[in-house]
């Protein structure tokens, strides 16, 4: 089968373009004939692998799940032409069982593609990248309780270390923590608004 590329004179409004666009392409059409012919994008992002899908797939259906309303909304103007084929949870696909039966979810196809979004880094003006001088927000949901700014400002040496050493894996934690808290003392950390106050 000859796939229709993402229209490339657009690829500069989008941080993300699939590099394994073909692939994810050649897997889908192996797939077709199995379930209901839903793609269930897990990671929406910008929406690049649900874009090649449907432009590919006259006949597949999709669910797609993004945790950031922010980006969300950048995916669905992207994809407002296939808008009747699309079906938009604003949700961390961690809840997946809320809207798949586990016994028979009646798709073809699930698509996780794993990793911080390009957009966070490169357009999000949430502090994820180190080169720009940007808010310490680095949340993918505005409901969540903390911020990066909260978390760093304000909770404990030892919750700090676990949270670095369990979560991040990092060798190094004691040490970094020991940075952060020194660095707090002297200015506080980055300008963001805390969402404790």
């Amino acid at each position: 089968m000859r796939y229709i590329n993402a229209s490339s004179d657009r690829d500069f409004e989008y941080a993300h373009v699939p590099v394994m666009g073909k692939e994810v392409l050649c897997y889908i059409e192996g797939a077709l004939g199995t379930g209901n012919n839903i793609f269930v994008d897990c990671t929406l992002g910008e929406g690049g692998h649900t874009e090649l899908v449907l432009k590919n797939f006259e006949d597949i259906k999709v669910v797609a799940y993004e945790r950031d309303a922010d980006i969300l909304k950048r995916a669905k103007n992207r994809l407002e032409e296939f808008e009747e084929r699309i079906e938009y949870i604003n949700d961390n696909f961690s809840n997946i069982s809320t809207y798949f039966d586990k016994g028979d979810p009646n798709a073809s196809v699930f698509l996780y593609d794993f990793g911080i979004s390009s957009y966070h880094f490169e357009r999000s003006g949430k502090g994820f990248a180190i080169n720009k001088d940007e808010l310490l927000d680095m949340s993918l949901d505005s409901k969540n309780r903390f911020n990066a700014y909260d978390i760093v400002n304000y909770f404990s040496e030892k919750e700090l270390r676990d949270i670095i050493w369990n979560l991040g894996e990092e060798r190094w934690a004691k040490r970094i923590t020991e940075f952060i808290c020194n660095s707090r003392k002297k200015k506080g950390l980055k300008q963001q608004k805390s969402l404790l106050n």
